[in-house]
């Protein structure tokens, strides 16, 4: 079976109505919600947008409302400052705090920080401890470390999507739950990306006069020679979904971005259940819907979706090195160069240049 982990704020309880409509089509079932929860010991994804962290009471209702649908509910804690030392003078507050997700009926935690996985592991807890995307685990040295830790399930690293060689695998350890990130882009490699999750983690960061800068930096490169940067992210299609459970055994998918307005959660839910997705590629990335006005519109950026039927047959059929060939001088491979040239010459296809300032 094919499971879905849906980001939200906690805030808005029809989201779980909305679930349950995109369950009951027997496709692929949404099976956890996530997110994170205010709390004094923990910082986490700073939202903006006007959307505030949920409190306990948030949390307490929606997960008893998703326990009546058959839906789980997970804590996200992407505290990149645990240290050991952290651990240890929080410790009464750290057990408080697992004691009352527990109590609460939550099923997991989802962590970014290695002492609290370790602390986690040791505790009379019936709470499964998922590692984070963020950690980047991208290795099978790195897996195993994290099983003897007590991990449960990975999130494999963004940028691990079409290494199928690795994928494949994944087999050799037979009782980890895997999961794997859908319409989460950053640039294929990015330089930047243990930044983006610094200042997007950390309050004091967040809110700082840079105001994000090399997320929007990633953002501006991806927009850069579109859509070939785009191409090269490791980004899902709702078609592709299948693919990944039936050749590799990945179970979990997940779909971002929890502060992302319930209405585009809602979009993302109902396009990646289905399997099918008749629009524009670009409605089902976050970093560029932030708005639910923009779905009326074509936009200035679009790739026609059913366009990449087969996409992903070269990278299964040819396990090019992407890594290192992509973007080094004289790398061999231009196949997303070549399929982003066919997007350009289709009726459909739009873009505006002085978008990108280029």
């Amino acid at each position: 079976m094919i499971y879905y982990c849906v980001g939200t704020s906690f805030k808005n309880l029809s989201l779980i109505e909305e679930a349950d409509k995109c369950n009951q089509k027997g496709k692929g079932i949404i099976k956890e919600f996530y997110g994170s929860v205010e709390n004094p010991i923990f910082t986490s994804i700073s939202f903006g947008f006007g959307v505030e962290h949920a409190e306990w009471e948030d949390v307490v209702k929606f997960t008893k409302k998703a326990k009546r649908y058959g839906i789980d509910v997970y804590l996200n804690v992407n505290n990149l400052k645990a240290t050991p030392d952290f651990v240890e003078k929080n410790k009464v507050q750290i057990l408080d705090f697992l004691k009352r997700a527990e109590d609460v009926g939550i099923k997991g935690i989802i962590f970014a920080a290695v002492p609290l996985i370790e602390f986690t592991a040791k505790q009379k807890t019936s709470l499964k401890i998922v590692a984070s995307a963020i950690l980047q685990i991208d290795t099978l040295q790195k897996i195993k470390r994290y099983k003897e830790m007590g991990v449960h399930r990975i999130i494999l690293s963004l940028f691990k999507g079409r290494d199928f060689n690795f994928l494949e695998k994944l087999k050799m350890f037979s009782d980890m739950e895997w999961e794997i990130l859908c319409n989460e882009i950053c640039r294929f490699e990015c330089p930047f990306l243990p930044q983006h999750y610094l200042h997007r983690s950390n309050f004091d960061f967040a809110q700082d006069k840079t105001k994000n800068y090399y997320y929007k930096f990633c953002y501006k490169e991806l927009l850069e020679d579109f859509p070939v940067n785009i191409l090269k992210t490791r980004f899902i299609r709702p078609e592709d979904v299948p693919f990944y459970y039936e050749k590799f055994g990945i179970q979990y998918f997940k779909i971002v971005r929890r502060e992302s307005p319930p209405e585009l959660i809602s979009y993302f839910m109902k396009a990646y259940s289905s399997f099918d997705y008749d629009g524009n590629l670009m409605h089902l990335f976050p970093m560029f819907m932030k708005k639910p006005e923009q779905l009326k519109k074509t936009g200035r950026f679009y790739i026609n979706n059913k366009d990449l039927n087969g996409f992903l047959d070269y990278f299964y059929t040819n396990r090019p090195d992407c890594s290192n060939d992509c973007f080094t001088v004289g790398g061999s491979c231009n196949y997303c160069k070549k399929v982003a040239e066919k997007l350009t010459n289709s009726e459909k296809f739009f873009i505006s240049a002085q978008a990108v300032g280029v």
